[in-house]
């Protein structure tokens, strides 16, 4: 047998360990008391491993809100949004997540969220894996009431200039309904 294929395949009879913690973690565990456990298993698919960490840290984020440590929920998110490498199609979800935990206990810091969302919204639309959270975005920016007459044109633009990309009906395909109604919604607003 070839010794690099052995090696190899010394390593698939090996137990599968549990993720390691990272440093992130452990740094803000010790600092904050966070109570929420590293997960034992995450995807080994890079995508998915990125949203079972985006999760790990909204659970945290809400765990310290359910303590009344708002302030400190903050912190964790702004060490979050530097530090954390989320791919694309879940970092604006991971957002619009943590927006709507703060829209349940400060305003502030959730208009300060808010206008970190927007800053990776595109007026032009998005595409691939990137338009995935887009009915995430739409839905929060309907529940928040972030949509008036001022500003409407840029929320239609965005939907529609996903929609109207290649290849994008189908992959919004299960959400068309949904944005399309909160097209129709934005359009009606006097």
């Amino acid at each position: 047998m070839n010794s690099s294929h052995s090696s190899h395949m010394s390593s698939l009879r090996r137990p599968k360990m549990p993720p390691q913690p990272s440093k992130l973690y452990l740094e803000l565990k010790k600092k904050y008391n966070i109570e929420t456990e590293y997960p034992q298993q995450v995807s080994n698919n890079y995508k998915s491993r990125s949203w079972d960490i985006s999760r790990l840290w909204i659970n945290i984020i809400s765990e310290k809100i359910e303590n009344n440590e708002v302030d400190i929920s903050y912190e964790i998110y702004e060490k979050c949004k530097n530090e954390l490498q989320i791919v694309p199609r879940y970092e604006l979800r991971f957002h619009c997540e943590i927006c709507r935990l703060f829209s349940q206990v400060d305003k502030d810091k959730m208009n300060l969220i808010w206008n970190d969302i927007l800053l990776k919204i595109s007026e032009e639309g998005h595409a691939g894996d990137a338009a995935d959270p887009l009915p995430s975005f739409v839905k929060l920016s309907y529940d928040l009431g972030k949509v008036n007459i001022d500003n409407k044109n840029f929320f239609i633009n965005v939907i529609s200039n996903t929609l109207n990309k290649p290849g994008m009906h189908l992959k919004l395909s299960l959400h068309q309904e949904e944005m399309n109604k909160y097209l129709k919604i934005f359009k009606e607003i006097k």
